[in-house]
């Protein structure tokens, strides 16, 4: 029984190992000839395995390149986060200070990896896996803490639109799920956005905050109109030795008043982005 227990590990470290060796010669031949130039041939023989093995493992030549594009990446992204952790060991960042050491150690690692740059770009769908990998593994927790710090700060919005982004969209204060993203990211989000178009989070923030204003102005105007509307329709001047007025007259002014809140609130038919 322990020798069953220990061959276990170490075969599923030889399957690791042929894997990652069929990744590692691929992608020198994908930088060196090109990706449709590489033949899957070509790949296995460099690796040293059969080109049944291949099959166990990959599906064909591009899903082996996602693969490429996951494995590469993910190695940067953990070599980014190991130098954060090293580097504040004893004590926690500033949240901005944090973010920024990530990101340019990511953006140096990049730099220093133009042919991954050139991978990830003709395999953009391949680069978003990545980081939905890495939202459900090691960023998970990072990303929590990032909105649990800037949720001290005041309001968060969170934007997202796989099943992995639902956690934070019900964390964060506001949640706003993209229109073509899963059901699960839609359910959990607060705001929908009907195009697949970032730029729309920021023209649905100042549209609500100039929904917020004419609703602000509405509240006053209101407010202002019926504390002195109110007191004369009900005879105050009478008592004065003014005149009464008449009930149908008291009846228009008050009606007057939700026609003006209404006109005022169409302004925002008229409302267009960078007002």
């Amino acid at each position: 029984m322990e020798t069953q227990g220990t061959s276990k590990p170490a075969l599923e470290n030889k399957k690791s190992a042929k894997r990652i060796r069929m990744i590692e010669e691929a992608y020198n031949l994908f930088v060196s000839k090109g990706v449709h130039a590489t033949a899957i041939d070509e790949v296995v023989k460099k690796a040293g395995v059969a080109k049944g093995t291949f099959y166990l493992y990959f599906h064909d030549k591009y899903d082996l390149l996602d693969q490429i594009v996951l494995y590469k990446s993910t190695v940067l992204v953990r070599a980014a986060l190991r130098e954060l952790g090293e580097k504040y060991q004893t004590e926690q960042p500033e949240l901005e200070e944090g973010i920024l050491f990530f990101a340019s150690r990511l953006i140096d690692s990049l730099e220093k990896n133009h042919d991954l740059v050139l991978l990830i770009h003709k395999k953009l769908s391949a680069s978003l896996s990545v980081m939905e990998y890495l939202r459900d593994g090691e960023l998970g927790p990072i990303v929590d803490s990032v909105i649990e710090r800037l949720m001290q700060r005041g309001k968060v919005a969170m934007v997202g639109d796989g099943i992995n982004d639902a956690p934070a969209l019900t964390m964060a204060e506001i949640g706003i799920a993209i229109g073509s993203g899963t059901d699960v990211a839609i359910e959990s989000a607060d705001i929908v956005l009907m195009r697949d178009d970032l730029s729309l989070v920021a023209q649905a923030i100042a549209l609500s905050r100039r929904t917020l204003r004419i609703i602000q102005e509405n509240l006053f105007w209101a407010f202002a109109y019926n504390t002195l509307g109110i007191p004369v329709a009900a005879g105050v001047l009478y008592l004065f030795g003014g005149p009464l007025m008449n009930p149908m007259l008291a009846a228009g002014a008050m009606s007057l008043s939700s026609v003006c809140v209404v006109l005022n609130s169409l302004r925002l038919r008229r409302w267009r982005s960078g007002q």
